[in-house]
């Protein structure tokens, strides 16, 4: 497959509050206002996402492969892989991936480099604190940490999957997953809420740092269908937010009290005060948001999947979403 440009015909705005969103993806040529058609036959999915500036960068998959895409000022697939891409970080031209067959890619704005880590499972996500020191993280609580030299296991108290982890420096870095909340201070990982054993408690999707002092969580911790936005105020681990059964897939935050999350239907969002939430996706039965991103209050990025029938054939294919929130 020859990396190319991804070209999406339309654009369609739609009201959030003091924030606009820009639908820049999806969809099949005979459908409604904001469907356009990617011009490439196969299947593409954005998985997770990262801002870097004006730059963003995208994971999931094209056709069978994975792949990465970037966006500055349109979207171009600008690598690929064997296995299914789905987790990103990127900070300026620095942007490090993860794939569920356990490999590593990094981009230092000139050359990839791959590793391929020994995993049980997979990977499902990266954090870059500075582009030296690098986390990933995946199933049956494994993480791995880049020191500017080599990758190296680190020790976790649980067996549970990882979903996100969130590297604010070397001393604070955050992670979520099945069972809870994982904090490493620099020497070790401890569990800071949550279960050792998982089971029914909880299924933490998201987590995002903005400083030392201040992170958030996004899931649920009940057990069951009820999803909530968690806060970390330098001490403990309240509940800021809940959804019901929206279901959060992820979460990111613009200093110590701006967050947005991502549902399967729209954002939930909150400015330092109350929370807000608004639909966005049209046809959430076949679409869906699976990440989001932020550099400021203006590059604010969701990717998801939508998911086009062909009922001549009996064929599904998947076409990428991309949506961006501004300041108006």
């Amino acid at each position: 497959m020859v990396p190319g440009t991804i070209r999406f015909n339309r654009v369609v705005r739609a009201g959030l509050a003091a924030v606009t969103a820009v639908l820049l993806a999806c969809g099949c040529g005979g459908g409604g206002a904001g469907r356009g058609v990617v011009e490439r036959g196969e299947s593409i999915s954005f998985l997770g996402v990262a801002v870097a500036g004006e730059v963003v960068w995208a994971v999931g998959t094209e056709g069978d492969r994975g792949a990465v895409f970037r966006y500055d000022g349109s979207w171009e697939t600008v690598r690929t892989a064997d296995e299914t891409l789905t987790g990103v970080s990127a900070s300026g031209d620095d942007v490090w991936v993860a794939g569920v067959a356990g490999s590593v890619l990094h981009f230092d704005g000139r050359a990839w480099t791959a590793w391929d880590l020994e995993v049980e499972g997979g990977l499902y996500c990266v954090s870059s604190a500075d582009g030296v020191h690098v986390w990933v993280a995946g199933d049956l609580g494994v993480v791995y940490y880049f020191d500017g030299t080599g990758w190296t296991i680190q020790d976790t108290p649980v067996r549970w999957n990882i979903k996100s982890v969130s590297a604010v420096d070397p001393e604070h870095v955050w992670a979520v997953g099945a069972g809870g909340i994982l904090f490493f201070n620099g020497r070790g990982w401890t569990l800071q809420y949550g279960t050792e054993g998982g089971g029914a408690f909880s299924g933490l999707s998201g987590v995002a740092a903005p400083d030392p002092t201040h992170a958030w969580a996004c899931g649920t911790t009940d057990g069951g269908g009820t999803f909530s936005i968690l806060s970390w105020d330098g001490k403990d681990w309240k509940k800021a937010h809940s959804t019901g059964d929206l279901r959060l897939v992820g979460i990111c935050a613009i200093g110590p009290s701006s967050v947005y999350a991502a549902s399967t239907e729209g954002f939930v969002y909150s400015a330092g005060g109350a929370f807000h939430t608004k639909r966005v996706l049209e046809d959430t039965e076949r679409e869906t948001l699976n990440g989001i991103s932020a550099s400021s209050v203006d590059e604010i990025w969701a990717v998801g999947t939508m998911t086009e029938i062909r009922y001549r054939t009996l064929t599904a294919f998947d076409r990428p979403v991309a949506v961006r929130l501004t300041s108006p």
